[in-house]
């Protein structure tokens, strides 16, 4: 017979996780990380006051074109001078330049029709006058369509002049039937 229930007995048994403990460190005082962080500042800062220096003394900021991106780099306006033609050592200079042309003043060109162009009758550069023909399209197109449609007026032609021949038919008919009818010739039937 089982042993009557007391209270060393009646103890739940412990469980293995409640009784696992994490030791953990007492926190740190915060003045570490400032120092770190001042260094870091000071070591960035330092470098980069050297690479100015040396940035400085080998010419580097004086020409941003060998160093500065292409696309970053200011852009200047051209302005036309003229050029005066000399002789001796300096006619044998050469001159290089870059640079972007732009006009002063647009024409916006246009066609009334859409099509492609055949004959340009200018060159760049040229003077126009107003009214001056500058480019022919090409017609082929529009020629193909001229002539279908003139085939499409001369066949509707054709056939009003058959409906026109077919009306005159009808009214010779209609006489040679009148006196037909008023000979006896034919009877009421026929005549209608």
């Amino acid at each position: 017979m089982p042993s009557p229930p007391t209270s060393s007995n009646l103890e739940k048994p412990r469980d293995a996780l409640a009784s696992l403990r994490i030791d953990r460190e007492a926190p740190r005082s915060g003045s570490g990380f400032w120092w770190k962080s001042i260094l870091a500042i000071a070591v960035i800062g330092g470098g980069g006051w050297f690479g100015y220096q040396y940035a400085e003394q080998n010419g580097m900021l004086n020409n941003q074109a060998e160093w500065v991106p292409e696309m970053m780099q200011n852009r200047v306006e051209v302005r036309l001078e003229s050029v005066k033609i000399q002789k001796g050592r300096s006619a044998d200079a050469v001159v290089v330049a870059t640079g972007y042309l732009g006009s002063r003043r647009q024409a916006m060109i246009g066609a009334r029709a859409a099509g492609r162009i055949d004959i340009v009758t200018f060159e760049e550069g040229d003077v126009v006058t107003k009214g001056q023909l500058l480019a022919e399209l090409e017609h082929k197109d529009m020629e193909a369509s001229l002539a279908a449609r003139v085939a499409s007026v001369a066949r509707v032609k054709a056939t009003l002049n058959e409906q026109a021949i077919m009306i005159e038919q009808a009214m010779v008919d209609s006489k040679r039937n009148e006196r037909l009818w008023n000979s006896r010739s034919i009877s009421e039937a026929e005549y209608d």
